[in-house]
């Protein structure tokens, strides 16, 4: 009885430790929602010419599906289109609140222009959230030339309702070492999916 019991803690221990060993993607959520809807508006120069390729966006959201892949979200680029050649640069507020009207409901609306200025400090920003102060309830991301290829995650980590983290690494930090993957914490994935049930609900997104 003795020898079977040992025999049965041993196979617990194998087991256990296999459980903390489990590959990463065991870790994601239950839950899988619905792609995500994306519009893209790339602004283009006077000429026509885009301020960014095609290429460069699909970079960006696939980055985005990666790190979201935890939340059991990802995203698809519904639409893209053309962004008039006045918003080609944002210097000011009244810029990024002008995007509203080009807003196409039921999407995750991200802009793409070519710099977008810091409107709380000197110098420029890779890409924002932005909820312009007379839509009631319109927010978007904004992204400059400039951005890096894991900045729409970090704008859309706002966009389901993240603040700043102070954690190295995370992606809602701006501390990174350039050699750990960003990550959402536990406590932001449960944000995300609370955000993603509330989209559901609202019907603010079309699922």
């Amino acid at each position: 009885m003795a020898r079977r019991l040992l025999a049965c803690g041993a196979v617990l221990c194998v087991a256990l430790a296999g459980l903390l060993t489990l590959p990463r993607s065991f870790a994601r959520s239950q839950t899988r929602y619905p792609a995500f809807p994306i519009s893209v508006a790339v602004a283009e120069d006077r000429l026509g010419q885009p301020v960014v390729p095609a290429a460069w966006v699909t970079e960006r959201v696939s980055r985005a599906n990666e790190i979201f892949a935890d939340a059991g979200a990802f995203f698809e680029i519904r639409e893209t289109r053309s962004l008039d050649p006045r918003f080609f640069a944002l210097g000011n507020r009244a810029d990024r609140n002008a995007l509203a009207a080009s807003l196409h409901p039921g999407l995750i609306n991200v802009f793409v222009v070519a710099s977008l200025a810091d409107v709380d400090a000197t110098g420029f920003r890779m890409g924002v959230h932005w909820r312009p102060p007379r839509a009631a309830g319109a927010h978007f991301v904004i992204l400059a030339q400039s951005a890096m290829p894991t900045t729409l995650a970090h704008e859309l980590g706002h966009f389901f309702g993240n603040p700043h983290s102070p954690t190295p690494n995370n992606i809602m930090s701006y501390a990174r070492d350039g050699l750990t993957p960003p990550v959402f914490d536990a406590i932001q994935l449960r944000r995300i999916g609370d955000h993603a049930a509330r989209f559901r609900r609202s019907r603010e997104i079309s699922l």
